[in-house]
């Protein structure tokens, strides 16, 4: 879950929302280059997150991103795993 590091220090949690698969799809950028699956998920949401379009505070379902994004589950939990190590998102 991405929260806002505001409402995190208020220890308030924002509403618990979530993607559809569609604007995951809509949002994703393509996923050409030659990559490890886990770096093309992890760089993709990584675009996601930096032009917002994913909502702050918003549920990443591992199943509807591996749907939209065309991979199979593992690499879109090896990638939300990293982001999460790096506090980009909450896991």
């Amino acid at each position: 879950m991405i929260r806002s590091a505001r409402a995190e220090a208020a220890g308030r949690r924002e509403p618990d929302l979530s993607h559809s698969e569609e604007e995951i799809r809509e949002a994703a950028p393509l996923l050409e280059t030659p990559q490890v699956l886990s770096e093309r998920v992890y760089r993709a949401v990584l675009q996601m997150l930096a032009q917002g379009s994913l909502r702050r505070g918003a549920t990443l379902r591992i199943s509807v991103l591996s749907k939209a994004l065309g991979v199979s589950p593992t690499p879109v939990r090896e990638a939300l795993a990293r982001l999460a190590a790096t506090g980009l998102i909450t896991h």
